[in-house]
């Protein structure tokens, strides 16, 4: 597919794109065959439980600078981790993220065949399928969406060996569910039978994958994704009552509770992992499929972004840059931090370089972020792309410190803006005009 718009294409990406598309997508790429280099504290391979939240914001947890919200599990995590500063979403929507999570390409990849909303194709390899050749168990609780209407197409046609959610979008945005999708059998909810509002969703997602949890507490390593969906999701939740004294919008004391459920909830699984005794050998990743949500016509009472730019619909780095936590007991030194720019379609090489596999060429644009966890500095990464096409097309491309972007519409040279998030991590300074032989490197006419 040609992803050029107007007169300009953003970067050798979109060349890049067009042949894997062209020239790739049809060959076959070899299986996890190759040991990893990586240098670890143990040859032992970690369950790995990671947890993405729904639009929770860079600056919505304590230890990434929140002074409203309490988020003490999130951040015991991080004082027990690693805590990345230059972590971004995979796309500008959570269908975007989780499918870069899922295939571990860029989100464009997604949307080649002009589909409407982003589907996981029946051959398409994915995260699961690559950790069962590293002979892991894989389970998945949460909210789907990579389906499209189909129920059929749901996480176990793509590698999940037990799954259990919800799995179309209509039915992610329910409450109280009177069932869930378990295995591809709907289970029923006694709590909330006849109407009843006796079990949340989130809650009953956590039950879901500490049952996962107690399962596997012996026998072979597992990946347990959890995609959870606050705090972005428009759930009618009941409130705690924590921030009913603040004077703050209605909107923002909502998001203040769902931060602070999303933290809770995040301890029950660390709990149940250590009452299970298995936490000395499990890595608990904590991520996000996206920015926050802002509204224009409100204060940002919580800085939700972080203090970096947001537009809306734009790809700056508001937008886009995330929150990432990994504690990996016995391999990560506690209160690590790197600035290692990474993304959502990283995870997949990640985890398989945690259990001592490697990709092959060819399999996907993500790199491992294991070495940086691990203290290296010197590590650089390539290209980090991403486009918007909804209201009109935009692009956004990273090349070390520095990154262009092509806001939405605009398809004329003099419309790239440039800049140098090392120097200017707020994006307040477009560089484009006074250094053209970097804008040129982002350009292909």
């Amino acid at each position: 597919m040609n992803f050029r718009h107007g007169s300009l294409a953003i970067c050798s990406v979109v060349w890049l794109v067009a042949v894997l598309c062209v020239g790739g997508c049809a060959q076959k790429v070899p299986d996890v065959v190759a040991y990893t280099e990586t240098t670890r504290q143990s040859d032992e391979t970690p369950n790995i439980v990671l947890v993405v939240a729904n639009q929770l914001g860079y600056g919505d947890l304590g230890c990434y600078g929140q002074k409203w919200i309490e988020t003490p599990n999130v951040d015991r995590l991080a004082r027990e981790g690693c805590r990345f500063t230059e972590a971004y979403a995979g796309g500008d929507s959570r269908a975007a993220s989780l499918w870069c999570l899922m295939a571990g390409r860029f989100a464009a990849e997604g949307v080649q065949k002009g589909k409407s909303s982003f589907e996981l194709s029946p051959d398409q390899r994915t995260l699961p399928r690559m950790m069962r050749l590293t002979e892991y168990d894989t389970g998945f609780v949460g909210t789907w969406g990579l389906g499209g209407v189909a129920e059929s197409n749901h996480p176990g046609s793509h590698g999940f060996d037990e799954w259990s959610g919800m799995v179309t979008p209509a039915t992610a945005e329910t409450a109280y569910p009177a069932s869930i999708i378990r295995n591809g059998e709907a289970a029923a909810v006694s709590e909330n039978a006849g109407g009843k509002q006796g079990l949340e969703l989130p809650q009953l997602l956590i039950q879901e994958a500490i049952s996962f949890l107690e399962r596997h507490s012996s026998g072979k390593p597992f990946l347990l994704v959890v995609t959870y969906p606050l705090p972005g999701a428009d759930l009618p939740l009941a409130q705690s009552g924590a921030y009913a004294h603040r004077n703050w919008p209605a909107s923002k004391k909502a998001h203040a509770e769902k931060v602070a459920r999303f933290d809770r909830d995040v301890g029950a699984l660390v709990d149940a992992l250590e009452k299970l005794e298995l936490s000395s050998r499990t890595a608990v990743v904590v991520a996000s499929d996206g920015a926050a949500r802002q509204d224009s016509t409100e204060t940002d009472v919580f800085q939700s972004g972080g203090g970096l730019r947001i537009v809306s619909d734009e790809l700056y780095e508001g937008r886009l840059r995330v929150p990432l936590i990994v504690k990996w007991p016995g391999q990560v030194s506690p209160a690590t931090e790197t600035s290692f720019p990474t993304a959502t379609w990283d995870f997949m090489a990640t985890f398989a370089d945690m259990a001592g596999a490697v990709l092959p060429a060819g399999s996907g644009e993500g790199v491992s972020f294991v070495p940086a966890m691990l203290g290296e500095t010197t590590r650089r990464r390539g290209m980090m792309y991403w486009e918007i096409r909804e209201g009109g097309f935009g692009q956004a491309v990273r090349i070390g410190d520095w990154k262009a972007v092509r806001p939405r519409g605009k398809g004329k040279l003099e419309d790239v803006e440039l800049y140098n998030l090392k120097q200017d991590p707020g994006e307040t300074k477009d560089q484009a005009k006074a250094h053209p032989e970097i804008v040129a490197r982002f350009i292909k006419g």
